[in-house]
Formats: structure tokens, sequence, C-alpha cells
């Protein structure tokens, strides 16, 4: 029973697919012999998204950096960098399309995305580590983060210690890090054909989506994918380049002064006509107006800017 356990504890597909001939050799009473052991994956580490489930694991960012040097790719080290962490599922069962389209749109706007992985809780005896941990590992060199922003792909948080509060030691380590989140969307069930038959897309999702904004960081919750018929991710046309062209803006606005930065105050209210939303026709307030509204010509769209 060990053995089984272990093929499912480290999951994958050549993991099952030995399960499945131990478990034939038992009923056959076959010697165990002709099936090959557990393969013993990684619960956490950095990844390269071009090479799928069967490449190169690094288990922290100096390994990760002469990786890269090895590839030849040596110059993306002096670009601008935003880190993105997912749940080991995704990377166990090759389920990557979100990562690597993320990578090529962030790629195009001259930022190297650099991307990793982690089971979701941490266990002293697994070697999986806590959220603190992996940041320090996985996004620091020399106690300085060597990313700008980070992408986060999975419902996680911080590990409260005895005494705290859970959220406030989410965000007093946000604090420390001082580094955007972006926690982008991908609908856990919705195809794109339900998502453009529906006159309330993400409806039954939301609570879900949008669970313990706290703990996920909520920076620009744009929704980027959504599910194919066999329930694999499927990047949505247009919006990883749309939500990689926002963030991409943060980042740079966190590189201006603040006397150079612009804050827009946009108020409204709940009985504003759905219509007008859908519509892009938004109703705004000024301080130069001295308290009268202005509303967008009909047919205007609001920008992403």
């Amino acid at each position: 029973m060990e053995r089984v356990n272990r093929y499912l504890l480290y999951g994958g597909r050549e993991n099952y697919l030995h399960l499945c001939r131990y478990l034939l050799c038992l009923q056959e009473e076959r010697q165990e012999e002709d099936c090959p052991l557990p393969q013993e994956l990684p619960f956490e580490g950095m990844y390269f998204p071009e090479d799928g489930a069967g490449g190169k694991v690094c288990a922290c960012w100096e390994e990760y950096a002469k990786e890269l040097t090895a590839r030849g790719e040596a110059d993306v080290l002096s670009l601008p960098r935003a880190g993105l962490i997912s749940h080991r599922s995704s990377w166990i069962s090759d389920d990557l399309s979100v990562e690597a389209a993320l990578s090529e749109e962030f790629r195009k706007r001259g930022i190297y995305l650099v991307c990793a992985f982690h089971s979701g809780a941490p266990d002293p005896a697994m070697k999986n580590h806590s959220l603190q941990e992996l940041m320090d590992c996985f996004f620091r060199s020399a106690g300085l983060p060597v990313i700008g922003a980070l992408v986060n792909l999975s419902v996680w948080g911080a590990v409260s210690q005895e005494g705290s509060d859970l959220f406030e030691e989410t965000a007093r380590l946000y604090r420390e890090w001082n580094l955007p989140v972006f926690y982008p969307l991908v609908s856990l069930f919705s195809t794109e054909e339900m998502l453009a038959a529906s006159r309330e897309p993400l409806a039954a999702e939301l609570p879900w989506l949008y669970l313990q904004p706290e703990m996920q960081g909520m920076t620009e919750p744009v929704l980027i994918a959504c599910r194919d018929g066999k329930g694999r991710t499927q990047v949505l046309p247009g919006r990883a380049g749309h939500f990689a062209g926002r963030a991409a803006r943060w980042m740079r606005m966190r590189g201006k002064r603040n006397g150079d930065k612009k804050v827009a105050l946009i108020l409204t209210m709940p009985s504003v006509p759905a219509w007008k939303l859908r519509s892009g026709r938004l109703t705004a307030w000024t301080p130069r107006e001295h308290g009268r509204y202005s509303e967008a010509s009909e047919g205007g769209r609001l920008s992403d800017r």
C-alpha cells in the first residue's frame, strides 16, 4: 500500500501509468520488479514553461540564473523581471498554456517572467516550504528582490504563527516585499462558448475566484483563460496580452517619482444602469466641475490606461 501511495503522492503521467501496471501485476500475481518504482518529482521549484513538465526544475534563483546562462539566454538577466507562481498541479499535468502565454506577452513588453510552482502547503517532512521561504528562495538574492512584481495564479497565503492573525500576517509579508501582486482570473470550469453565451458569465465562480483577496493580491483581476472541452486551461484571445500590458504599466509606474504620478478618482453608485457599464459609458465627477457629473459620449469605450 505504501508503494501505491507514493505513485499517487508524486503524481504525473508516468507515475499514474506505472501505478496501473503495478496494480495489474498484483492482480495477476506477477513479479513487482517488472514495474518501475515511483518517480520522485519535485513539489516546488522554478521552471521554464516552454520545457513542459519534463523540463529542468531549479531550486533557487542562483541555480535558475546559471541555467539561463547555460541556455545562452544570459542577456535576459539585464531585463526588468516579474515573478509568476502557480500550483504544482499545473506543472505536473503539463497544463501550462496560461504560463507560456503570459511569458510570451511579458517578453514582448521587455519584461522577463520568472516562473515557479509550489505544492500549496508547507510541510517540513516533505521539504515543502512556506510562502515567505519560497519568496526568499525563488525571487530574492542576497536579501534583495530580483523581481519588480508578482503574478499569483494559485490560492495560497501566509501561515499564521501561534497567537497571530492570518490576514495580518499576509499583509505584513506583502508590505515587506513591497511588490504589486497581480491575480488574473482563470475560469475553473467554463468554456469559451459558455462564457460567450451566458448573460452572467462567471456568476457561479466569483465567490471562489475572489476568495480571500487579502491573501491572494487582487491587483488587475482580469479574466484571461477558461477551460477547453477536456478541462485543460485555454487562454482567451487577446486577454493574456491585455493583462500583461496593464501589469507592465504598473511596473513602469513604480519607477516614477510620486510627483510625476497621476491619480484618478472614479465615483459611481449602485443605481448606475448596467447597460451604461456594459457599453463603456462612464459617469464621473471631478473637483474642477464643482459637483457636476459628466458622462462619456454614447458608444465610447473605457480605456485600460
